[in-house]
């Protein structure tokens, strides 16, 4: 079954592999092996458009307040810390 939430489906299945951050360049993997469970657009996204997709999503946590957007040395964009539980 296909989520109708992406946002609160990632930081969900991010949360259940016990990470508390969330690098959008360095997810690929871990997230190709989600694009069953996610929208069907999803499956025909490649590396760059699965990067972009997980970075809006994570845009969108954070204004509904359940991720931290951050900086880190070396690394370019964002990394979003889960927030709560």
């Amino acid at each position: 079954m296909r989520t109708r939430n992406p946002t609160e489906f990632i930081i969900d299945k991010f949360k259940e592999n016990g990470n508390s951050i969330i690098y959008p360049m360095y997810c690929v993997r871990f997230v190709r092996s989600l694009l069953s469970q996610l929208p069907e657009d999803w499956s025909s996204l490649d590396r760059e458009g699965l990067i972009k997709r997980v970075r809006e999503h994570c845009e969108f946590g954070v204004t509904t307040g359940k991720l931290k957007r951050k900086r880190d040395k070396g690394i370019s964009g964002y990394i979003y810390e889960i927030l709560g539980s």
